[in-house]
């Protein structure tokens, strides 16, 4: 499942934050068999310039749903004053936004995330 997240009002820090970020999810993701974490932001239908505007994600194996939703939360709480983090599923247009570390908002993100990866909604997963 190919993913693109961003911040949602991350102001002139944002290519800072979002570098911490992808930063923060490839150490948690080390080791997880065919997951990838780049930084995006330039190419066809995407702004171009030089600033890092989102990450582009793959998840597949270990590293799934749940433990990119854990991982972003985690580097949320570990952030003062951290802008909510937006993720788009790329091809299916299903957006969800983490904007607080609560038990709500996890499930909310991982079962969006998780039907998208489902098999049975589209033959191309």
């Amino acid at each position: 499942m190919k993913l693109t997240v961003g911040l949602v009002n991350g102001g002139e820090s944002a290519p800072l934050e979002l570098l911490s970020l992808c930063e923060w999810l490839t150490a948690e993701a080390r080791g997880a068999h065919g997951a990838r974490i780049t930084p995006g932001g330039s190419g066809p239908g995407k702004m171009s310039g030089t600033a890092l505007d989102v990450l582009d994600i793959v998840l597949s194996g270990a590293f799934d749903a749940a433990s990119l939703t854990v991982a972003v939360m985690a580097w949320r709480s570990s952030r003062r004053d951290a802008a909510p983090v937006r993720i788009e599923i790329e091809g299916d247009g299903t957006v969800v936004t983490i904007a607080d570390g609560g038990e709500e908002t996890a499930a909310r993100v991982i079962a969006a995330l998780q039907a998208a990866q489902s098999p049975s909604r589209s033959g191309e997963r």
